[in-house]
């Protein structure tokens, strides 16, 4: 096997050692929202962007703290995930195809008695157990034409809309395209 790395070292600081360095600031950030009027004097906006600004900041340091601890932690998941599907796929992909054999085996001895007692003039209970096999019906589909579709099954993509509106696109049917106001720095 590879000489690969599974295990990463979390960060030394803990959780408890986070909590108590980032709490009384950002209880303090929160008062100060709460208590900032806009309408108080003429120098709201500078006083809010300065807030906005530290709200910024505080965001920034906490997410990379939590990136500290989450990063290695992630990237030791996706070394183990993909050490161990060097193993699984190969399985995964010969368990999908003996099962379409043995169905499709099954499906072929079916058709074969059928014909038998159909030229006997036999009517022909078939077993779903063969050997230590059960062979199940399930109910599946595939799409013939999505112009069909009833509207309940179908489902809006918002990532396509929204992609397609920040590229200019200012009409789509069935949907109102607006702006509104965001603050940022």
């Amino acid at each position: 096997m590879d000489n690969i790395n599974l295990l990463t070292v979390a960060p030394t600081q803990n959780l408890t050692e986070v909590q108590e360095k980032f709490k009384p600031s950002i209880a303090k950030l929160i008062e100060d929202q709460k208590s900032y009027d806009p309408f108080k004097d003429d120098d709201y906006l500078e006083a809010g962007t300065f807030l906005l600004s530290r709200f910024s900041k505080a965001k920034n340091t906490i997410e990379d703290q939590r990136l500290a601890f989450t990063k290695p932690l992630n990237d030791s998941l996706r070394a183990i995930n993909s050490f161990f599907k060097q193993f699984s796929n190969p399985i995964e992909q010969a368990d999908r195809e003996l099962r379409d054999k043995l169905a499709n085996h099954r499906k072929q001895l079916e058709e074969q008695k059928i014909n038998e007692a159909e030229q006997k003039g036999e009517n022909l209970v078939l077993r779903s157990k063969i050997g230590g096999v059960v062979v199940k019906k399930v109910w599946t589909f595939k799409v013939k034409d999505k112009e069909k579709i009833p509207h309940q099954f179908l489902a809006v993509d918002e990532v396509k809309i929204r992609g397609a509106i920040q590229s200019g696109v200012r009409q789509i049917a069935g949907i109102i395209i607006f702006q509104t106001e965001r603050v940022s720095l």
